[in-house]
């Protein structure tokens, strides 16, 4: 018997994709901090529709950033949001605003962080748009059809398994349970079985997170050097995991050590966010 009322659920999703902001709107509280962006994975449960609801906001990676770009201790924080939900969760929800281009450096992007739970997460992976409001009267299986072979893969690999909210009307309660609906019936589709990570891969995350972690509050302070807005930033290497929110993230920018040409690389890249 599948038992529908408790769902656990991972939110997946590049920078700036809106995914915690998605999380408060399944929610219906503001639970997460949507103006910051998520540094340490975050838990938070609550009852909807009848449902016990747990969902788990993960580290989103740069949006054009491959796999490579992005530093290990962010890796281990992102594939670390499983173990936050034990048994394992039920669903990925991949978020995705629907004026992005999509290009085959976006793909290889998806690809890779997705899969760091390996190639079948996306049997559980459920494919979320946002900003429905900029499809105008368009329909989303025509916008889908419309814009190319790389949205027409990430369909495929999740199964053709997608729903579309709007920003802007977030007091239409259907769209909640629309997504809730699909989210069951893809659940129903493995059966009720859950996602699992397989236990040794699992530990030796969980174990090179932790000597990151410790290695990272033990190094000596180095400055790093970003310039917004005309002005020149100075930040400190060695920001403990909490802080990381307050720099855009650079901890998985690769961003290193101030050399003119890292300074520029630091620039173009855009890692501070203040």
């Amino acid at each position: 018997h599948l038992n529908t009322s408790i769902l656990r659920v991972v939110l997946l999703g590049s920078n700036r994709s809106g995914k915690s902001s998605i999380g408060n709107l399944i929610l219906g509280t503001e639970a997460f901090n949507a103006a910051r962006s998520t540094a340490l994975c975050k838990k938070e449960e609550g009852d909807v529709c009848g449902r016990k609801i747990t969902l788990v906001d993960r580290p989103g990676w740069g949006r054009e950033f491959q796999l490579c770009d992005t530093a290990e201790i962010a890796k281990h924080e992102q594939q670390h949001s499983v173990s936050l939900c034990p048994p394992g969760p039920h669903a990925f929800i991949l978020v995705v605003e629907v004026d992005l281009s999509f290009t085959d450096t976006f793909r290889r992007s998806v690809e890779g962080h997705v899969q760091l739970f390996g190639e079948r997460v996306w049997s559980y992976t459920i494919l979320l748009f946002t900003w429905k409001d900029c499809l105008g009267d368009r329909k989303i299986e025509q916008f889908i059809e419309g814009e190319g072979e790389v949205l027409q893969w990430l369909i495929e690999k999740c199964g053709r398994k997608y729903h579309v909210l709007s920003n802007e009307d977030r007091g239409d309660g259907t769209q909640v349970t629309g997504l809730l609906h699909k989210t069951e019936v893809m659940v129903a589709g493995n059966s009720g079985r859950h996602f699992e990570i397989e236990t040794s891969q699992l530990q030796k995350v969980e174990k090179e997170r932790r000597e990151v972690k410790e290695r990272t509050t033990k190094m000596s302070p180095v400055t790093l050097v970003g310039v917004v807005d005309g002005k020149t930033h100075h930040v400190p290497e060695t920001l403990p995991f909490p802080q990381w929110g307050q720099w855009g993230q650079w901890g998985h920018m690769n961003c290193r050590p101030n050399h003119s040409d890292a300074t520029d690389g630091f620039v173009r890249r855009g890692c501070l966010t203040v």
